[in-house]
């Protein structure tokens, strides 16, 4: 049973809003915008054996980021739009 459901869900919300700034900010560095790349980038700390599930929330986060406006959607060409 969870104790205090409150602080885990801010965790867990924490968690998620320090990784799609993580997303963001190699976006923006220069790594493409492409799940697998981010995930070699910035998931060094999640085991190997979890890095499908790691690109499955990559490319939440870059649609969420592509939609807010915090990111510039590439076009076919690889340029942002």
């Amino acid at each position: 049973m969870i104790e205090d459901p409150r602080d885990r869900i801010e965790a867990a919300r924490s968690h998620r809003v320090r990784r799609l700034n993580q997303v963001v900010a190699a976006v923006r560095s220069g790594i493409p915008a492409e799940a697998a790349a981010l995930v070699e980038a910035i998931y060094n700390d999640v085991a190997p054996d979890l890095h499908d599930a790691a690109v499955r929330s990559v490319n939440a986060q870059l649609r969420y980021a592509f939609d807010r406006g915090l990111l510039q959607e590439p076009t076919s060409s690889g340029r942002r739009r």
